[in-house]
């Protein structure tokens, strides 16, 4: 039995929590991801604010339980945005969406994930996974951590080498490297008591959830025969990096929007061997078969190989990118 010194701090720490917290079932109304995505609103056009997509991302996630929403919204914008350049300009525009992540490739990855989504916890991990990178991302003060800063930086490289201003790369792999490296995912053990809160905030969400995604992997390898295993995971680790790519994409074709909107659309013109004077007639028509592909196939090798040895250096930068491009979605298929 509380004594009487007791009874009155009780009694002032309930009224005071009566007075200043509003009813349980109020505060439960509203959850924390619709700052950040709202389902009744539904997905916003193409962002150009690296930091805004991956919140959409996280709060989507965390909502539905799946990637597949994102996904799909994501290869809506690249048709909406494509079909706008051909009403302005009456041609194909250059394309930001990755070859390879085709219509029928996305109802493979959301046939997949569907069909192991009940069977393995899916949709739970997916939301804790959400959740947890709104955290990575925003922090505990809710001012943003390393990790916006990350953004930023590589958003900056993308719309310097999109306006010709950088001839550096900056595609979803050196996003991904950079983001491994700064949140120390490739250490084995982590000091993160030693950092100030914008970078703690960040490692150790990232090291949750590394450490939830360890653990379903451990348990399909206890659940499953190792072959089984290893493709479930295989699967999963592909779903990421797919979303991951699409993020990528979004923020590219987001800022095609914002040059066909403000700018004379060049950027999102279909490329044309003649635009790479440093090559001799006979290396042109070979450079102009290979802009006809949508992807290089082992067929390809011989050709390839002869013109990467002879012509290849030649190029502009622009022309090694669609050289690039079609290798990745030929290794993607």
């Amino acid at each position: 039995m509380p004594r009487p010194t007791e009874m009155k701090t009780l009694l002032f720490l309930a009224v005071g929590l009566l007075f200043f917290c509003p009813p349980v079932a109020c505060c439960a109304e509203r959850p924390e991801y619709l700052d950040s995505f709202d389902p009744a609103k539904g997905f916003k056009p193409a962002q150009r604010d690296l930091t805004e997509v991956f919140l959409q991302i996280a709060g989507s996630l965390e909502a539905y339980g799946s990637p597949e929403p994102y996904i799909r919204h994501v290869a809506k914008e690249h048709s909406r945005i494509e079909a706008l350049y051909r009403q302005k300009f009456g041609k194909p525009p250059r394309s930001f969406r990755p070859d390879y992540m085709t219509d029928a490739y996305i109802d493979r990855l959301s046939a997949n994930w569907n069909l192991l989504s009940p069977k393995i916890g899916l949709e739970p991990f997916a939301k804790e996974f959400g959740h947890t990178m709104r955290d990575a991302i925003k922090g505990t003060r809710g001012t943003g951590t390393l990790i916006v800063d990350i953004f930023n930086r590589h958003q900056d490289r993308v719309f310097r080498e999109f306006t010709g201003k950088s001839k550096a790369s900056s595609d979803f792999e050196s996003l991904r490297l950079d983001l491994v490296r700064q949140l120390e995912l490739d250490k084995v053990s982590v000091d993160d008591g030693r950092y100030e809160l914008p970078r703690r905030d960040a490692i150790r969400c990232a090291i949750i959830i590394h450490g939830r995604t360890i653990k379903l992997f451990a348990t399909l390898d206890r659940g499953l025969k190792p072959a089984a295993a290893d493709t479930v995971k295989v699967v999963l680790k592909s779903v990421i990096m797919d979303t991951g790519t699409m993020a990528q994409s979004e923020l590219e074709v987001g800022i095609a929007e914002w040059a066909l909107k403000t700018q004379s659309g060049s950027e999102l013109a279909a490329y044309d061997a003649s635009s790479e004077p440093g090559l001799n007639d006979a290396e042109r028509k070979v450079f102009a078969s290979f802009l006809s592909k949508d992807r290089f196939s082992k067929s390809d090798f011989a050709i390839l190989d002869k013109f990467y040895s002879t012509a290849y250096d030649k190029l502009s930068e622009r022309g090694k990118d669609e050289m690039s491009k079609r290798t990745w979605g030929g290794t993607r298929r």
